[in-house]
């Protein structure tokens, strides 16, 4: 990961994946994807190559998505997160285990939501925002500090 990346350009690939079907475990925008596939896409395809976490199960009671993150990306704080970070949520509720990964954009999240079957963008706020259970940024993304989240 010596080279630099444009967030921009992160989000734009991710945003490219908007509407692909949901697959759990799926990296191939043909056959799906899931919430990893999305984040180890919108890298790969600006060649940067992320390791994925080990089999993980969708409704996990142990956390296998936070090490192999950190692997990668180092914590950052919430209040200085920038478009192409990594936000890791938790299931919500009592269960406070990580679960499930987005991107930050400029607009919200880009997921793949299994409930809806597809890779979505939405606002980051309401219950989303409430699962929120940490932000990673990968080290080699160029931040434009014009382009917020918002």
């Amino acid at each position: 990961m010596e080279a630099k990346i444009n967030n921009r350009l992160v989000v734009a690939a991710a945003r490219s994946l908007v509407g692909v079907k949901f697959a759990h475990l799926g990296r191939d925008v043909r056959s799906g994807i899931d919430c990893v596939g999305v984040i180890l896409l919108s890298f790969s395809s600006n060649g940067v190559e992320l390791k994925s976490p080990e089999v993980y199960a969708p409704n996990a009671h142990t956390d296998a998505i936070t090490p192999a993150i950190s692997s990668f990306a180092a914590q950052v704080d919430p209040d200085d997160a920038a478009p192409a970070d990594i936000a890791i949520l938790h299931a919500g509720g009592k269960n406070k285990i990580p679960v499930h990964l987005g991107l930050l954009t400029d607009r919200g999240l880009i997921h793949a939501y299994r409930e809806l079957g597809r890779v979505v963008e939405h606002s980051f706020s309401g219950a989303f925002k409430r699962r929120l259970h940490s932000i990673w940024r990968v080290p080699c993304v160029d931040f434009d500090p014009a382009f917020k989240v918002s």
